[in-house]
């Protein structure tokens, strides 16, 4: 993760983008627009989701 406070500034849907997401998290992710209000929602990609308990046997 960044170490930074100030990474971005400005509306949400302007500065929110996938490689400011990997910049600061580390995860790959798609950055999709909220159907209301077009706000921007942040999807991380499969290859990066971790299952929370082992699969069955």
């Amino acid at each position: 993760m960044s170490s930074s406070t100030d990474t971005a500034a400005g509306a949400p849907r302007d500065v929110v983008t996938a490689a400011l997401v990997k910049d600061l998290y580390g995860i790959d992710a798609d950055i999709l627009a909220a159907p209301g209000d077009g706000s921007p929602v942040v999807v991380p990609t499969a290859r990066d989701r971790v299952p929370l308990r082992p699969p069955p046997p």
